[in-house]
């Protein structure tokens, strides 16, 4: 059997503005992420989409992507309770 097996990035929610993350409930309506129980997982394909390019409603939310493109990842996971970096990547408190 060949099983495909993706690689994400698990980051808390504490690394995306609030302001972002209720554009991402938008994006989660318009089918473009998935929503998680408490968070959001994106594909990291999205980076050159437009609907994430700088100028969109989440900058930060492009900026972790390419963070998880570069580790080799698929998803990006935005997590309640995933790790948080705070020496490493910008905390929000929302």
């Amino acid at each position: 059997m060949n099983l495909e097996i993706n690689k994400e990035l698990v980051l808390s929610t504490a690394h995306i503005p609030g302001r972002e993350g209720l554009a991402l409930r938008d994006l989660v309506a318009a089918g473009t992420i998935d929503d998680l129980r408490d968070g959001w997982r994106v594909w990291t394909g999205y980076t050159d989409e437009t609907v994430l390019r700088p100028t969109s409603k989440v900058p930060t939310v492009q900026k972790l992507l390419f963070l998880a493109l570069g580790a080799g990842c698929k998803w990006l996971v935005l997590d309640q309770d995933g790790p948080d970096y705070p020496d490493e990547l910008e905390v929000f408190d929302w």
